[in-house]
This record gives C-alpha cells, sequence and structure tokens, in this order.
C-alpha cells in the first residue's frame, strides 16, 4: 500500500479539537438530533457531507456522552423514550417538584385546537421542548386570546 493510499489519522490534540467543537455546536442548539449536528458540522465546512461523515458525528457524540463529557438531555433521541412512572427520594422532593412543574391547563378553556404535526419523529425531542416553552407562557398569560393554527414540521 502506497503512502498516498493510507488512511489519515488524526493526531491526539486534533481529535480534541474535533470534540470540543461537537460539545460547542450541540451546546449552541440543543437539544439536538445528531443529524442536526452534522448538518452543523456540514456547513461550517468541519466534514464532508458523506455517510462516513455523519458516522465519525455520531460516533464522538456518543463517546462524548458515554464519557460523562456531555450530558444526555443535549442530544434528542425520540427512538429512546423511557417509560416508568417519575419517582422521588422523599416526600419532600416530591412536593418540591409539583411546585416547580405544575402549570394549571390554560388549554381546556381555550376556544382552539391546537396539534403539532411531525414528519419527522428524531424531531419530537427538540419539538417537544418548544412546546412546553410555548405553554408556559400561554398559563402564564390567560388573558391573552391568540387565534393559533396548527403546524406542520416536515
Amino acid at each position: 500500500m502506497t503512502a498516498a493510499a493510507r488512511r489519515y489519522r488524526s493526531t491526539a490534540s486534533e481529535m480534541d479539537a474535533w470534540r470540543d467543537t461537537l460539545m460547542q455546536i450541540t451546546e449552541e442548539i440543543k437539544p439536538a438530533t445528531v443529524r442536526q449536528v452534522f448538518y452543523q458540522c456540514v456547513v461550517r465546512d468541519l466534514i464532508e457531507k458523506t455517510e462516513n461523515g455523519y458516522k465519525r458525528v455520531a460516533a464522538t457524540l456518543a463517546e462524548l456522552r458515554k464519557s460523562g463529557r456531555m450530558p444526555y438531555k443535549w442530544l434528542a433521541d425520540a427512538t429512546r423514550w423511557q417509560r416508568r412512572p417519575r419517582s422521588y427520594d422523599s416526600l419532600m422532593e416530591s412536593i418540591e417538584a409539583t411546585a416547580a412543574f405544575y402549570r394549571r391547563d390554560a388549554l381546556t378553556r381555550s376556544e382552539r385546537y391546537i396539534e403539532v404535526w411531525l414528519e419527522k419523529e428524531a424531531l419530537a425531542g427538540v419539538v417537544n421542548s418548544g412546546y412546553r416553552e410555548i405553554r408556559r407562557a400561554i398559563d402564564d398569560c390567560p388573558r391573552i386570546r391568540l387565534p393559533l393554527v396548527p403546524a406542520f414540521i416536515g
């Protein structure tokens, strides 16, 4: 095999810089899907838009999560939803969590029916966090009655 045909291997410092870059990109757009981080890398000319480029981003993100460097909640992963009751270590912890998350459901009194349709399930985690923010705004301002329309996200 000739030197030109050999695969280039990144140095340790180049890999550290790559990990730092992925951390920065993901933190900017969190929660994000792997595909969103990949496309950010493509538009910033950090990686080619190829299957191998996608695999490199995905593998590095997985490594960052498994090592504990990247918080799991930074990446939206609608394929691995955990289905279990929320639990707490004490009654006081449960009461504090309830007080922090309680919102009166303003939409039950709404004159509009709201639906959000997603073409890609991978976006569910990103949209769900945005939906929570919209609900908080509606709940905090119940006297505002703006006509809302269904949203399609493709």
